[in-house]
């Protein structure tokens, strides 16, 4: 039960890392365009705050501790605390 508990818990997070991975990589770069409405221009840091370093961190530390606790579940509170 545990496992699939820590399973479940790793599969939403990686679907985190999507979601937030593809807001970055579709929904960003328009704001960037020339035809994008004036009220939008610069509006970028308003609109997804620091988005990117949450992708990031999720994709390059979180995520990858919480892999590591698979086998050891009772390590996953420390990934929390941690972070």
């Amino acid at each position: 039960k545990l496992q699939h508990i820590m399973e479940e818990l790793l599969q939403t997070e990686r679907e985190y890392v999507r979601a937030l991975g593809y807001v970055v990589e579709n929904y960003i770069p328009e704001l960037e365009r020339p035809d994008v409405p004036q009220d939008l221009r610069g509006q970028r840091g308003s609109i997804f705050g620091n988005l990117e370093k949450l992708r990031d961190f999720h994709q390059h530390h979180f995520l990858q501790e919480l892999e590591l606790c698979l086998r050891e579940p009772f390590c996953v509170g420390r990934c929390f605390l941690k972070h």
